[in-house]
């Protein structure tokens, strides 16, 4: 029996919360495999992205696939694959298939994080109050993932176009990020009004 993991938003968008140029969607439908490696990348690259049907990213911040399918660079020796969620049994499988004794384990991974996605003029702004999304000049290129922290909390986030972010974070700290997310936007607007 699988459980349906509880939602952090108890309805469908928190739009207008975090000011008016910002909206928040919280994601139910996406699958994650966490895929790690116990060799150096180059030696199973080519046999990985064979079995899950979508090149593997071989450098930091970088995303390959496209629409529901993605694969995002953790480490040079680990990965976050998207799927929809009927397809992970599936490609756990292939990668047990593909790697019989073990050189590449994929782990279901679907209940550890809580996704969101932030758009909106004011959607970056409101990111870089807890931390910072990235230390180059031209920030997070769109397609790029990036782990970071943002109030204290590790986070992934992925700039997925100009105005759009997907975030993802710990399920324990789901409810905190949200939570802060409001706060700072209210304290913003505090010190606009006074």
């Amino acid at each position: 029996m699988k459980l349906q993991a509880r939602a952090v938003i108890h309805e469908a968008t928190l739009a207008g919360v975090c000011g008016e140029d910002v909206s928040i969607v919280e994601r139910g439908s996406d699958g994650c495999i966490l895929l790690t490696s116990v060799v150096d990348a180059e030696k199973i690259i080519e046999a990985l992205s064979q079995a899950l049907g979508v090149d593997i990213p071989t450098a930091p911040v970088t995303v390959s696939g496209e629409g529901s399918r993605t694969v995002s660079w953790l480490s040079p020796r680990s990965w976050l694959m998207h799927v929809p969620e009927n397809e992970a049994d599936n490609v756990i499988e292939a990668v047990g298939q593909a790697f019989p004794e073990r050189r590449v384990h994929a782990s279901p991974y679907s209940d550890h994080i809580c996704w969101f996605d932030i758009e909106g003029k004011g959607a970056e702004v409101l990111l870089r109050q807890g931390g910072f999304i990235s230390l180059e000049r031209k920030g997070l290129p769109v397609n790029a993932v990036k782990r970071t922290l943002v109030a204290g909390m590790p986070l992934l986030v992925r700039r997925c176009a100009e105005g759009g972010w997907r975030v993802g974070v710990e399920r324990s700290r789901a409810q905190y990020f949200i939570d802060w997310m409001i706060e700072t936007q209210k304290d913003n607007s505090r010190r606009v009004v006074g």
